[in-house]
């Protein structure tokens, strides 16, 4: 008999990706949501598997709040979050008799997964990133470089340190998160690597002769993904034709090293949905970001996907796909100076970047068919265990 998967999660991520492969599997009781109707209807899943949290309108308000001035509604869109945690706790329980597996982004599942434990059903926190209190204090000392004190809101703390005791197992994309649990010492832990929507994503031809030497980071504009380093590397290659073409939302940390975007060979897109990406990637010659802490950018299996070489750090948890499929570099983090010595290597070694490149489309071998085949083998290990 299939185990039947609530999932939770406050936005869409790649839940909906796990989603449409388990509603194709007969494994989706529901997934709970916190976007708007409108934001989902193109998801291919059938409106009666999805339920979304007030209609979105935290979401909405919050979105609307961050065009407005992010810096100037940040407690007010932090309110906003906690209470859109609360409401997708109360709307998933109610799936709880349909349901064998409760699968939730952190955050978002206390309440409801204690319900399925109490029923010996299992009860799945999935930590994206590293764990919150290591997170918490690499960030904090990368604020320090500018004078700011970071500290995670001690609610959204709380309520993930206590999920992180109570689920049955936590489920994390990378060596990285999970070497970060077992340092405070939390051991049942288990790794599945994200993957790529290979109808989205895949290999276009460049044109010939292509006159510059383009250089992609897909992301928020953001401290914790090192883009402040990124920039200095840029700044300092040495190359008449490059350029740097940056995807992703301001933060309230844009403000920081907002001059060092000021240039004319620096595009910056805003946000581009999923399904354009595909063009940016491909025109791409490398993709690099640069992060400080980053459990798995999902970005970066679509980036090989379209055989686009990558450089990552060692704390960007998919920096392992790299290695494994040689198929770009992996540096230090909070350091310009190892990007730009493999920005030199990318650009005056062509059969090296064609390597790389031929490489990188090796690892869309992951699919999200192997993720959820791959998550039914670790539940069973568990049910086994109750």
């Amino acid at each position: 008999m299939k185990n039947k998967f609530l999932l939770s999660c406050h936005g869409r991520f790649h839940y909906f990706e796990i989603a449409k492969v388990l509603y194709k599997n007969d494994q989706l009781s529901q997934i709970v949501s916190g976007y708007p109707w409108f934001k989902l209807k193109n998801e291919n899943l059938p409106k009666n598997k999805v339920t979304t949290v007030a209609f979105g309108i935290f979401t909405i308000l919050a979105a609307l709040l961050r065009k407005i001035s992010l810096t100037f509604f940040k407690k007010l869109i932090l309110i906003l979050s906690n209470i859109q945690a609360i409401y997708i706790i109360k709307r998933s329980s109610n799936f709880l008799d349909n349901s064998d597996v409760f699968l939730a982004l952190s955050g978002g599942g206390l309440e409801t997964g204690k319900l399925f434990k109490k029923r010996n059903k299992i009860y799945i926190c999935e930590r994206s990133s590293a764990h919150m209190l290591e997170q918490q204090e690499i960030l904090r000392n990368e604020y320090l470089k500018y004078n700011i004190h970071f500290n995670i809101d001690p609610w959204a703390m709380d309520r993930e340190l206590k999920e992180y005791k109570e689920a049955n197992f936590i489920l994390v994309p990378s060596e990285f998160c999970r070497s970060s649990f077992a340092k405070h010492k939390i051991y049942n832990t288990e790794i599945i690597p994200y993957a790529a929507n290979l109808d989205n994503f895949y290999p276009i031809p460049k044109k010939a002769n292509k006159k510059y030497f383009d250089i992609l980071y897909i992301g928020a504009l953001s401290l914790r993904k090192g883009l402040p380093y990124l920039l200095d590397a840029f700044a300092n290659f040495k190359h008449p034709n490059k350029q740097l073409h940056i995807i992703g939302s301001k933060t309230e940390d844009t403000i920081l090293f907002e001059k060092k975007l000021n240039a004319d060979n620096i595009k910056i897109y805003g946000h581009i949905p999923n399904n354009k990406l595909i063009q940016y990637i491909n025109n791409a010659d490398v993709f690099i970001i640069a992060s400080i802490e980053d459990g798995y950018p999902l970005v970066i299996p679509q980036v090989l996907a379209c055989a686009v070489p990558v450089i990552s750090t060692f704390n960007t948890g998919s920096s392992e796909l790299i290695t494994k499929y040689n198929c770009g570099y992996v540096v230090p983090p909070m350091n310009s100076e190892s990007i730009l010595d493999k920005l030199y290597q990318l650009n005056d070694d062509k059969v090296l970047l064609r390597k790389f490149s031929e490489n990188a489309t090796k690892a869309s071998e992951i699919t999200w068919e192997i993720f959820v085949n791959n998550l039914n083998k670790k539940i069973k290990k568990y049910s086994n265990n109750q």
